[in-house]
């Protein structure tokens, strides 16, 4: 079933809706055992887990972050630290970032997958769902629950697709609008590069909106195209890709509405971000 129609997730569309604060218990109608659970504050997931889920987190940091074993052991003990220390969720992104294994905008594209198969996991037929209002819900990194569906396919994207110059791409930016540059790629291109004459595409996108998917913009320049996009995030994360030819436009342009978090993980494949995220 669909991502976004199982009662399920159409619960926690509601949820997020009334920004609500608390848990979000799912035990099978059928035995009482508990399928898993969503975290959420102010209607926005900080952590979801489910039983039976196909990628764990670390599953997804290490093929995001290509770790090896003994990376991703020490991973392993730091999140069990975390767990028995009672520690905020974003203390172990931070905490991933300073091991030097991943950034945070890598580490949140692994939470991200995780997430949505988490609540993915938790969409069986026999689901009853418990909700525990807090206000007390502290810590995590949040997500929006539209920005979630970008998991469904960025772990197959990321597997076939090339790179970005393979894509015709020349340049991409990936920034905030209260932050500046977080990402810029290639190496050699400065900060802001397409800030006073390409700007205009990523506000033509409109304003972050987590309840609405993305809005991909494209604009024909004489020398370039560039394609833009806000994200539904809670950042309000902005996403310009400038193009060589229009050939590659409807690539480009189905990426940023289906995968856009792959122009993040591809540009982190060859640059170090220009600030992190947190």
């Amino acid at each position: 079933m669909p991502f976004m129609t199982h009662r399920v997730s159409v619960r926690l569309v509601t949820l997020s809706t009334m920004r609500w604060s608390g848990v979000v218990l799912v035990r099978s109608s059928k035995t009482g055992d508990e399928l898993g659970r969503v975290y959420m504050r102010d209607g926005q997931i900080l952590w979801a887990e489910g039983r039976g889920q196909e990628k764990t987190l670390f599953d997804t940091l290490a093929f995001i972050g290509g770790l090896e074993q003994d990376e991703l052991q020490f991973l392993l003990d730091l999140l069990s630290r975390q767990e028995s220390e009672d520690e905020e969720q974003t203390s172990f992104m931070a905490a991933v970032c300073q091991s030097g294994y991943l950034s945070t905008w890598a580490t949140r594209e692994a939470l991200r997958v995780h997430i949505y198969e988490a609540i993915r996991a938790l969409e069986s037929d026999d689901a009853l769902m418990e909700e525990h209002p807090s206000e007390e819900m502290i810590g995590g990194v949040p997500f929006t629950l539209t920005e979630l569906y970008f998991g469904e396919r960025l772990d197959s994207t990321l597997h076939s697709m090339p790179s970005l110059e393979q894509l015709g791409v020349w340049r991409v930016e990936i920034w905030h609008p209260s932050r500046g540059p977080g990402i810029v790629w290639p190496k050699e291109s400065p900060p802001w590069a397409m800030l006073n004459y390409r700007f205009p595409v990523v506000l033509e996108a409109g304003a972050a909106n987590p309840n609405q998917t993305p809005k991909v913009t494209l604009q024909y320049f004489s020398s370039s195209i560039v394609a833009g996009v806000r994200l539904p995030d809670p950042y309000g994360t902005l996403i310009m890709v400038e193009l060589a030819n229009s050939s590659v436009a409807p690539t480009i342009v189905t990426l940023l509405y289906y995968t856009p978090t792959f122009f993040i993980l591809r540009a982190l494949k060859e640059v170090d971000p220009v600030q992190e995220l947190l």
